[in-house]
């Protein structure tokens, strides 16, 4: 795979850096339990016995790119299930991959957990390397484990990740999972290319669980009358349940059929069960687009009031090239409700009177230098929208230079007015929120209420912080706003 450089900078927030922009096909790894108590450096290297990984005795499609002998730092990120620790690190190695290999582990924010140096390679295959002292892992966080290739040539597949992988205790999510870095020296790795598995595993060993002793049974007390029951409270939504591919796009066992793109121009249709290839086109009113997938881009024309779209998945090309830097929804006069939006540059675009709610927008293609006519990206963007609501989502941005924001709403020769925002999950960009103020121009009626602000893109939420652009007046309010790792309140910007 052929790698080029070039210069990029952030849109509104003026970071310069280097961006890696694929010219060709690149990068993969695959996953399983790991064979136990073998040598740490065989063949099919195993780790310690008793631990597991993702990809066991899988083989990538290619096993080594031999176009690209760069150095680079290849990782997959993963999250446990259970509590536990790891053990040790694999990656699988082409017979062109040479030189001295070094595994790393990683927090999900940059940290380096732990390394260890690969000795004793075989010529190909999988290699192992047990860490000198497990570390310990906390179920339900991400992490990534990665290995420097000094000489590049490493082992891919692409598009490994267009489902999530699970083996045991561990999930790789879909989409851009794999990552890398280029530099001879290796580094937190976080570009991702084509939902690439590029081979690298953990071995993890769940924590023992130990039973509780059954108490001493008591005498049962004298039964007392029974008080009347009170109403059960409603219960608390689960820590995990942010918008996810379970609940978001086409429900399970929907059974859908084929059809091409769709131009709809009659008042109340209904368009439900359909796999379709090309764009939806809306311009009549009372539409409902639901339990269905569309592989490609749905607008709707401002004054198609009511349209509903509803339990769909909307799925972008996921290249980067400049056709997909659009949004997978637009304009205005829509709700989507429990939408999956990928593969697209742009999640969605919201204009006048939008409702987006409980819906995942991530893994989103960039390219180029957003400086130069590359890329701007946002899962949702809002020019001088009005009356729009942004509730109950999970929204995920990169940390490339592409990204502006999780969220933006921007003021750009007019006013952002009347817009909820309330209860989502942001991720990286820039700042992970953009706030509807912009210079001079104070947006009006902006609530920002109960969002959390995740640490699983950068430790700050966005590579230089929570939020910005909020003006604290004209019917404005930021209230209940917390860290997602810590629980402490976000303050105002």
């Amino acid at each position: 795979m052929k790698i080029e450089t070039a210069k990029r900078t952030r849109p509104s927030w003026r970071r310069t850096s280097l961006i890696a922009i694929i010219t060709a096909t690149g990068l993969a790894l695959a996953g399983a339990p790991f064979a136990s108590a073998l040598p740490a450096v065989a063949p099919h290297a195993a780790v310690p016995a008793g631990s597991a990984g993702l990809f066991g005795s899988e083989t990538p499609a290619v096993a080594s790119a031999t176009d690209d002998p760069a150095a680079v730092e290849l990782g997959v990120s993963f999250v446990p299930s259970v509590a536990g620790s790891a053990t040790g690190i694999r990656f699988y190695k082409g017979a062109s991959n040479t030189g001295t290999h070094k595994g790393n582990l990683w927090s999900s924010s940059g940290t380096k957990l732990a390394s260890v140096t690969f000795t004793g390679e075989t010529a190909s295959g999988w290699q192992g390397a047990t860490l000198a002292t497990p570390v310990a892992l906390t179920a339900g966080k991400r992490y990534i484990v990665s290995y420097l290739a000094p000489r590049g040539n490493y082992a891919y597949t692409t598009n490994y990740f267009a489902n999530a992988k699970t083996a045991g205790s561990l999930t790789a999510r879909a989409g851009s999972n794999g990552v890398y870095k280029y530099g001879s020296t290796g580094g937190f790795p976080s570009s991702s290319f084509k939902s690439t598995n590029y081979f690298v595993d953990v071995a993890f060993q769940p924590s023992a669980v130990t039973p509780t002793p059954a108490p001493t049974p008591t005498p049962a007390p004298t039964p007392t009358p029974a008080p009347t029951p009170t109403p059960a409270p409603s219960p608390a939504p689960a820590p995990s349940g942010w918008p996810s591919a379970a609940t978001t796009g086409v429900p399970a066992g929907t059974a859908l059929t084929s059809s091409g793109g769709l131009n709809i121009t009659t008042a109340g249709t209904v368009i439900s069960g359909r796999n379709i290839s090309g764009d939806v086109h809306v311009s009549a009113p009372n539409v409902v687009i639901k339990n269905s997938k569309v592989n490609g881009r749905i607008i709707v024309d401002r004054g198609s009031t009511g349209t509903l779209i509803q339990r769909v998945e909307i799925a972008g090309p996921g290249v980067s090239h400049p056709d997909t830097d659009r949004p997978g929804i637009s304009v205005s006069d829509y709700t989507c409700d429990g939408c999956n939006i990928h593969g697209w540059g742009k999640g969605a675009y919201t204009d006048t009177n939008v409702v987006i709610k409980n819906s995942w927008i991530h893994n989103m293609p960039v390219y180029g230098d957003p400086g130069n006519g590359g890329s701007h990206n946002e899962p949702i963007l809002a020019i001088n929208a009005k009356n729009i609501t942004i509730t109950n989502n999970r929204l995920d941005a990169g940390l490339q230079g592409n990204f502006s924001a999780a969220l933006a709403l921007y003021s750009q020769g007019g006013t952002t007015e009347n817009a909820l925002v309330q209860g989502n999950l942001f991720n990286g960009g820039g700042f992970c929120l953009y706030a509807g103020t912009d210079n001079s121009i104070r947006a009006v009626g902006v609530r920002i209420l109960g969002n959390t602000f995740g640490t699983e893109m950068a430790p700050k939420c966005g590579f230089y912080g929570a939020a910005t652009a909020y003006y604290n007046g004209n019917g404005s309010q930021w209230s209940g706003n917390v860290w997602q790792n810590t629980g402490a309140t976000v303050p105002m910007p």
